[in-house]
């Protein structure tokens, strides 16, 4: 009997050896990885996000930030809601909305040149009326906007140089008798000259939807379901391979745009996206900034697909994890360069509005490295008053900002940029 019990202690004294090394060994956790790059906790929550951390880590450090300018003010009083574009190294274009009162319109849509290393703004010339967001390409010197009113996304085309401008044809709801366009609406054109855009559309029952249509002999043609989301963009990285980003799935067509597969969803992690917006690198890849609901508070994540990929590319970079709300994401790239910026709440409220700041992060290495978050501008506006967007082209990078009257700046539009080694 002794012998017997001198056994199982021995055999006991094994199992606690063997139990104490694997405890040390990390518990037999399968995913490994607890702790994020900066060692932040793995918070997989209970909203059904059972991403591993590797595959959200959060973007590498070590970048150097950006030399802003100082603000430039570009308009004065109530304009908003204003949009930029980097010509090339000497010129700046940028759009605003300016609400009038006692005529037949609520406002117009203005257009300025800054040019002479941004110390001169043109004197506004008129658009169009009561379009409220504009986006557009360039074609050499030829412009082509798309102008946003209440139910109608509107092609109107100007040139470099010129106060002419020319409106073509019009998307609007009421040709389909159902549904609503939403403000977001994109646009890209291939080799040939073809015209393409994409735009969001409620239709009733069914939620939110990306469509896309073709401009022939001036004239928009019949809608095309892509699918789900919101776009948040669309580029021809061929002229028969169209990329559509949107807020539910990476959608690509193989046949310019006619049908258009989801290729991306599974990749996009599963918490939901508040808002998102894309831009196409020179190589033909996708970048694509989004909020997304996050435990107690918000994430913005930026994502990464090639032109040539059939899915998004991990690893899902975390930009910025944080308690307070954040909304608006954009992102800009060229070359090495890609600036993401935001709209983060300070945490101060005036009356039911919270307090902005305009933050930004930018890497000059293609991703490999990216500057700490950045206020780029303290803003006393609330969220429903703020308007901003940021663009990069040429070894310039601009940023344009709406503020109203409360705060660091005195009202009205402002442009920051700044100047980089183009990749």
């Amino acid at each position: 009997m002794r012998g017997l019990n001198g056994l199982k202690i021995i055999v006991f004294l094994l199992c606690l050896a063997l139990f104490t090394a694997w405890l040390s060994a990390g518990c037999g956790d399968d995913d490994d990885d607890r702790s994020t790059e900066g060692g932040e906790v793995d918070d997989d929550d209970d909203m059904g996000d059972d991403d591993d951390d590797e595959e959200n880590p959060f973007a590498p450090g070590g970048g150097d930030p950006l030399n802003w300018s100082a603000p430039l003010s570009v308009a004065t009083g109530n304009s908003q809601t204003p949009s930029v574009r980097v010509y090339d190294a000497d010129t700046i274009h940028a759009a605003y909305y300016k609400p009038v009162t006692g005529e037949l319109v609520d406002g117009y849509l203005n257009w300025v040149v800054i040019s002479d290393d941004e110390k001169t703004v043109s004197e506004p010339s008129y658009v169009t009326a009561e379009a409220y967001k504009a986006t557009w390409l360039y074609d050499g010197d030829d412009i082509q906007l798309i102008a946003t009113r209440a139910r109608r996304h509107v092609l109107v085309t100007g040139k470099v140089g010129e106060d002419a401008w020319v409106e073509v044809d019009g998307v609007d709801s009421e040709n389909t008798g159902q549904g609503s366009l939403k403000r977001t609406a994109a646009l890209t054109q291939d080799s040939y000259g073809r015209l393409l855009m994409a735009f969001g559309y409620e239709k009733d029952g069914t939620g939110d939807q990306t469509r896309v249509s073709y401009l022939v002999d001036g004239q928009w043609q019949t809608q095309l379901y892509v699918g789900g989301g919101m776009p948040a963009g669309v580029y021809f990285v061929t002229d028969t391979r169209v990329v559509v980003p949107s807020d539910e799935a990476l959608y690509v067509s193989e046949n310019s745009g006619v049908d258009f597969d989801d290729v991306g969803s599974g990749s996009m992690g599963t918490t939901p996206i508040r808002a998102a917006d894309a831009d196409m690198g020179s190589d033909g890849s996708i970048w694509m900034v989004a909020v997304r609901d996050w435990d107690t508070g918000y994430r913005l994540t930026l994502i990464k697909g090639a032109g040539e990929a059939t899915e998004w590319d991990n690893p899902l970079w975390v930009l910025c994890d944080s308690d307070q709300f954040i909304t608006d994401p954009k992102v800009a790239v060229d070359g090495d360069l890609i600036v993401a910026a935001w709209c983060e709440a300070s945490g101060e409220q005036v009356g039911d509005e919270y307090k902005m700041n305009l933050k930004y992060m930018a890497s000059q290495d293609g991703g490999e490295t990216w500057s700490d978050a950045q206020v780029l501008a303290p803003l006393a506006l609330g969220v429903y008053g703020l308007g901003y967007d940021v663009d990069a082209n040429a070894g310039r990078a601009a940023v344009i900002l709406h503020s109203e009257n409360e705060g660091d700046f005195d009202g009205g539009i402002y442009l920051f940029t700044a100047s980089f080694e183009a990749g």
